[in-house]
């Protein structure tokens, strides 16, 4: 089932997500979502780890080389964008 959320606070080893779908503790979820000033997307599998209302915590899993230079390019994107 697909469902639609923001992502908030990207690092290499997961994120932040706001989904109004409920996800369950330990779900195994893909992950997909663009970085602003890009036109490529990124997409990872996850696990959810934490919970609160619509907020989760997904720790990224299985990630290969590339996934994790792409994940590293992006982080230090968002950290320009947002004057970090």
């Amino acid at each position: 089932m697909m469902s639609f959320g923001q992502v908030d606070d990207l690092s290499e080893g997961g994120l932040g997500l706001y989904c109004p779908q409920a996800l369950d503790m330990n779900e195994t979820v893909e992950i997909e979502f663009q970085i602003p000033a890009s036109k490529s997307s990124l997409r990872f599998l996850g696990t959810v780890r934490n919970a609160s209302d619509s907020r989760y915590g997904i720790e990224f899993r299985d990630l290969g080389m590339s996934e994790k230079e792409e994940l590293a390019r992006a982080c230090r994107t968002l950290s320009t964008v947002q004057g970090h």
